[in-house]
């Protein structure tokens, strides 16, 4: 994973939910390790097969996952939290999805509160395409000992989109397109 994504992660949160929200308290370290995720299709723990709320066994959905989704045809929010839920427990300690392609989609925990391709701009630098790169899960609040109170810190997930081309290498620090999905 490029380190200029974890240089950066503390100015994106700083900038969308304001300095005074990130250093209330001394976030503790971790090391982000780059996996595949297809490296988690066929990994079984014995976690895993002793978890009773795991929807997902032995790397593919099982009948109660299918059961569940099934369940919320009618609810396309409900119906995309399975989905997304199906997918993550692939890898449940994941707090970033990177992903520099053009055909990359970030992950969406709800339907609502999407970003609409038409709405992505177009890079500020040279007018091209922007894509999705990243995406910052809230997953990750677990990690920081965030607390659930009414005032704190919280997102479904945090898009970051950037110039397709990578135009303009001289400057150093290029403004992205970020979209906050909130629960």
């Amino acid at each position: 994973m490029p380190k200029e994504i974890m240089k950066h992660l503390v100015p994106i949160l700083s900038f969308i939910f304001g300095q005074s929200v990130l250093t209330k308290k001394l976030w503790p370290e971790y090391e982000i390790v780059d996996e595949d995720e297809g490296e988690f299709g066929a990994k079984v723990t014995d976690d895993s097969q002793n978890n009773a709320m795991s929807l997902v066994s032995r790397g593919k959905a099982d009948d109660s996952m299918d059961s569940i989704i099934d369940g919320f045809k009618m609810d396309i929010d409900k119906r995309t939290f399975a989905i997304f839920e199906e997918r993550r427990s692939r890898a449940p300690d994941q707090v970033l999805r990177y992903c520099r392609s053009s055909t990359a989609k970030p992950l969406w925990p709800m339907f609502s509160g999407r970003l609409p391709k038409a709405d992505i701009p177009s890079c500020k630098h040279c007018g091209g395409r922007m894509i999705f790169e990243f995406q910052i899960l809230s997953t990750l609040l677990y990690y920081f000992g965030v607390d659930n109170g009414r005032d704190s810190l919280d997102w479904a997930t945090i898009v970051v989109y950037t110039c397709e081309s990578s135009c303009d290498a001289s400057v150093a620090y290029k403004e992205e397109f970020v979209w906050v999905q909130l629960y």
